[in-house]
């Protein structure tokens, strides 16, 4: 059974992030509006938190606290109603204290999750997971987590390139996207089965990934593969180290 404590998350996310819980994860957030790129190019560990003009609970779309009601539609459908608030100066999800269980869902472009104090998510198996693919096109930038901790999951932390899924061949396959300022802040994670996987695509380069007091126990190394990062010093680094497909032990900012 897996745990997550204290997250905070916030995303301007115009493909797919993916956040997948696990079954047992414990998550308590207050959430804001999140940076993960300074304008000086160096990693925003102190992120402006704007509030939402708009806020609904979960409540509103039929979700249980008893820790037994599977609540995935729910959490699908508030998620779904508050798109259309994207244009409109983004919106909140609230969610009260209670144990929601709920396998994984999508958060989406101008959204705060903000899980109240005593509020536990249980969900599936993984970790925090950001993915997309060659021919999507369009960005996934300035998502920043923070005050996670996890426990008996099975990758910690996720961001891929090359998931090779489309909803059908009506797509540009010369559509490239664009991923940058991601932030994982203050994260912990205990026995968790593959600590991290950072996994770019052809013509498809993550930027400005950046690690801040993350440490996460597993016996698997980090892979990494056509990613950036940013060293303690602030300068850029690649984040592989040459003919392993490791992270670069550089690659993780620690302030």
């Amino acid at each position: 059974m897996g745990f997550v404590h204290s997250a905070c998350i916030s995303s301007m996310v115009a493909l797919l992030l993916l956040l997948a819980l696990s079954w047992g994860i414990q998550m308590t957030a207050a959430a804001g509006e999140g940076g993960g790129r300074s304008s000086d190019g160096q990693c925003d560990h102190k992120p402006s938190l704007d509030p939402r003009p708009h806020s609904v609970s979960i409540l509103e779309f039929g979700a249980v606290a008893d820790g037994k009601t599977m609540n995935t539609v729910a959490f699908q459908n508030a998620i779904f109603y508050l798109k259309s608030f994207a244009d409109k100066g983004g919106a909140q999800l609230y969610v009260p204290p209670g144990k929601w269980l709920t396998g994984s869902f999508n958060l989406t472009s101008h959204l705060t999750l903000f899980l109240a104090k005593g509020a536990t998510i249980l969900g599936s198996q993984g970790g925090i997971e950001l993915r997309t693919n060659r021919g999507r096109g369009g960005y996934i930038r300035r998502v920043f987590f923070s005050n996670v901790q996890m426990e008996e999951v099975e990758v910690g932390l996720v961001a891929r390139g090359d998931m090779g899924d489309h909803p059908d061949d009506g797509f540009d396959r010369e559509a490239v996207p664009v991923v940058q300022g991601i932030t994982f802040r203050d994260v912990v994670g205990l026995k968790v089965g593959l600590a991290g996987n950072f996994t770019g695509a052809e013509g498809i380069r993550f930027g400005t990934i950046c690690l801040l007091n993350v440490t996460l126990t597993s016996g698997e190394p980090w892979v990494c593969s056509g990613v950036d990062g940013f060293s303690e010093d602030g300068d850029r680094v690649s984040g592989t180290v040459p003919g392993t497909g490791e992270c670069r032990e550089e690659f993780f900012v620690v302030l």
